[in-house]
């Protein structure tokens, strides 16, 4: 979960408009959809989102009776990537 989800999360995100979107609308498919991955707007976006997960996350695993110790640590790599990319 630790190292799988950043990924699935951004995956996810970056998949909601998918590439044909663009080209049925008349503009050139993939090119597009990695221009607007790549816009200066939909990084923050995609932070926005992905804070609220892990922080969902965090609060749920805090919650328990008795935390493992890697729910303690600080976000991996993953995670820093996804928030501060």
């Amino acid at each position: 979960m630790r190292h799988l989800a950043p990924i699935v999360i951004e995956v996810m995100f970056d998949s909601l408009v998918h590439a044909g979107v663009y080209r049925r609308v008349g503009l050139a498919g993939w090119a597009t959809w990695w221009k607007v991955k790549r816009s200066p707007g939909h990084l923050p976006r995609r932070h926005q989102a992905t804070t609220a997960v892990l922080e969902g996350a965090r609060r749920r695993r805090l919650g328990a009776t008795r935390p493992r110790p890697q729910e303690l640590a600080p976000p991996g790599r993953s995670w820093v990537r996804q928030l501060l990319a």
